[in-house]
C-alpha cells in the first residue's frame, strides 16, 4: 500500500485546550519511552513513513510558520478520534465544517459568484456571508423553497445581473443571489456532511459553525490548526490506524495499536527527531508486514473493493 494518507478534502479552538511547550514535549518523551512491543513500533514508524509525503504536502498549502498549529491540531485530531465522545465529536464536526467552509464556499462558490458577476475586478465580492446564510437554512430546512427552485431562481437571477450593470451593482439584489446560490447547494452540502466526512447529525450546528468562521473570519494560524486536526481525525485516526488494526489484528477488534504513535512517527519525521528516515521505515514495515497472518485476507478485501469500484464505473 504505497499511499495510506489522504491528504484532501478544530474547534473548540481555545488555545487553553491545547498543549503547548514543556507538557507537550513531556508526553511525547513518555510516548516513545512507552515503545515495546512490535505492534507499537509498527505504529510509530508507519508514522515516520508518511512523514516525507506529509512534509512536501504541508510545503504546498502551508506556511512553515504555522507547523507548529499544523502539527497541534494534527496531535488534537488523534486523540479526538481516538476518544469518540461527545465534545470530540463536536470537535471534529467543527473543523470539517471549517474546512469546508474555508476551501468550499469562500474558495469555490464565493469566488464562482465573484467571477460571474465583476470578471477580473477583484476590488468587487460577493457575499460569502449570505452564502452561508443560504447554505445553513437549508441544512436546517429553515425555508420552505426546495433546491432544484433555489438553484432555478439564482440562474435566472445570475442571468439577468450579467445582462444589467445597475443590477450587478445593486447590493440587496448580489445579496440575495448569493443566498439562493447557497440555498441551491445545501443538500449537495448535507450529504457530504454526514455521508462523505461522517459528522454526527447532533453536531450539525457544530459544522455550521465551523463553515461559518471558515468562510468569513479565517485566519491562516486557524487553517493550519483545523487542516491538522481533519488530517489527524480521518487520515491517521480512520485511514491509517484502521488499516493497521486489520493489518496486524484482522477482525480481532478487543486490540489495536496506538494512534497516538502514529502521531508520535510523524511529528519526529518532520522534527528530525528519528533514528531513521522515512524510506528505511517503510522498507522495515515491508517486511514486518510479510509475516503477518492477514495479507491474504487484506489482499481479498482491496480487490474486492477495486472490483466494485470497477462496477460502479
Amino acid at each position: 500500500m504505497k499511499k495510506l494518507l489522504l491528504l484532501g478534502a478544530g474547534l473548540l479552538l481555545c488555545t487553553a485546550c491545547q498543549q503547548t511547550g514543556q507538557s507537550a514535549q513531556n508526553e511525547l518523551d513518555s510516548l516513545r519511552a512507552s515503545i515495546a512491543t512490535t505492534p507499537d513500533s509498527v505504529a510509530y514508524r508507519m508514522g515516520l513513513a508518511q512523514a516525507e509525503q506529509l512534509r512536501q504536502w504541508i510545503d504546498d498549502g502551508i506556511d512553515s510558520a504555522n507547523i507548529n498549529n499544523f502539527l497541534q491540531g494534527m496531535h488534537d485530531g488523534v486523540q479526538a478520534f481516538d476518544r469518540k465522545d461527545a465534545a470530540a465529536n463536536k470537535a471534529f464536526a467543527y473543523a470539517a465544517g471549517y474546512e469546508a467552509g474555508k476551501y468550499n464556499v469562500s474558495d469555490v462558490i464565493a469566488q464562482g459568484i465573484q467571477h460571474n458577476l465583476y470578471g477580473n475586478d477583484t476590488t468587487r465580492q460577493a457575499n460569502v456571508e449570505r452564502v452561508v446564510d443560504g447554505l445553513s437554512d437549508g441544512v436546517l430546512q429553515q425555508t420552505i423553497l426546495p433546491a432544484e427552485q433555489a438553484m432555478a431562481h439564482f440562474q435566472q437571477m445570475m442571468i439577468a445581473a450579467k445582462g444589467s450593470k445597475e443590477l450587478r451593482e445593486t447590493k440587496a439584489f448580489t445579496d440575495s443571489l448569493a443566498y439562493y446560490c447557497g440555498l441551491a447547494q445545501a443538500a449537495m452540502l448535507k450529504g457530504y456532511m454526514h455521508n462523505t466526512v461522517g459528522v454526527d447529525t447532533a453536531c450539525t450546528a457544530d459544522f455550521l459553525d465551523g463553515m461559518r468562521k471558515g468562510a468569513c473570519k479565517s485566519s491562516v494560524e486557524e487553517s493550519a490548526y483545523v487542516q491538522g486536526f481533519v488530517q489527524g481525525a480521518m487520515s491517521v485516526g480512520k485511514d491509517i490506524v484502521g488499516y493497521l488494526n486489520f493489518k496486524l489484528f484482522g477482525k480481532d477488534r478487543a486490540q489495536g495499536v496506538n494512534p497516538m504513535l502514529v502521531f508520535l512517527g510523524i511529528n519526529d519525521g518532520l522534527r528530525g527527531k528519528a533514528d531513521i528516515s522515512s524510506e528505511e521505515a517503510s522498507q522495515w514495515l515491508t517486511q514486518i508486514f510479510k509475516t503477518t497472518e492477514y495479507d491474504e485476507a487484506l489482499a481479498a478485501e482491496n480487490d474486492s473493493i477495486a472490483n466494485d469500484n470497477t462496477t460502479e464505473e
